[in-house]
């Protein structure tokens, strides 16, 4: 901001003589010959500046000579690489951080479940599938009643029965492999649960077998050197 707005005063005031009236720049050639620049002084050159670096342009000061106009573009362009790709790069690796730390979060999550939470689960499924089946009880149950009602004879009834019938079947038959799954379920889960022990106490082992190998090695070394020692 500093070196644009010095730099934009100098060059403005280059192609200026000072009245000496009003003690103010004025241009002396070009279009704007006989009227104030608009960059009196550093400090003012450097409020263009500031406008002009954060992108907001309110377009009260711009510059009207060549050599001022090259100064803007350059403040633009300084602008841009200065400010807006360290701010793009910065809201990527945020972005990008925060991605992967709920990545990670989800992850934990999803290990650390408890075995209950997971059968809790499947008992409200299960359950749900119960009160779906006792509502289509009460749907047979009530055409039932309207088959009576209406007095259906012959072929018709016997052909609706068997086909209540069927779907009973079917219904139990898919409630009984629901059940069956959910104990197999149990048995993967508890086997899972072991399984998980059992590597966790042989990475404990394995950790104190590799401590043990190493402090061994080491009196291996230190005996080594003795010995090289005496016979020296």
């Amino acid at each position: 901001v500093i070196v644009f707005g010095a730099m934009m005063f100098y060059i403005e005031t280059l192609f200026c003589e000072v009245d000496p009236d009003t003690l103010r720049y004025v241009y002396t050639s070009g279009d704007n010959t006989g009227e104030e620049t608009l960059y009196q002084n550093i400090p003012v050159s450097m409020w263009w500046a500031i406008v002009t670096v954060t992108t907001v342009g309110y377009g009260d000061m711009f510059p009207v000579t060549w050599g001022g106009r090259l100064v803007a573009v350059a403040t633009m362009v300084a602008a841009i690489v200065v400010l807006a790709f360290p701010v793009t790069i910065l809201g990527s690796a945020f972005n990008d951080s925060y991605d992967q730390k709920t990545e990670e979060q989800l992850e934990k999550e999803k290990f650390r479940e408890p075995f209950g939470v997971r059968v809790s689960k499947w008992i409200r499924r299960l359950l749900r599938q119960r009160e779906a089946k006792r509502n289509i009880d009460e749907v047979v149950e009530n055409y039932e009643q309207r088959v009576e009602m209406h007095e259906l004879k012959g072929d018709d009834k016997a052909f609706f029965f068997s086909a209540v019938d069927d779907a009973e079947k079917w219904f139990m038959a898919l409630e009984e492999l629901n059940e069956e799954l959910f104990k197999q379920m149990k048995v993967v889960e508890r086997e899972t649960a072991r399984i998980s022990y059992l590597q966790t106490r042989v990475k404990m082992l394995t950790s104190v077998l590799d401590a043990k190998a190493e402090a061994l090695s080491e009196v291996t070394d230190s005996r080594e050197n003795g010995s090289m020692a005496d016979k020296i």
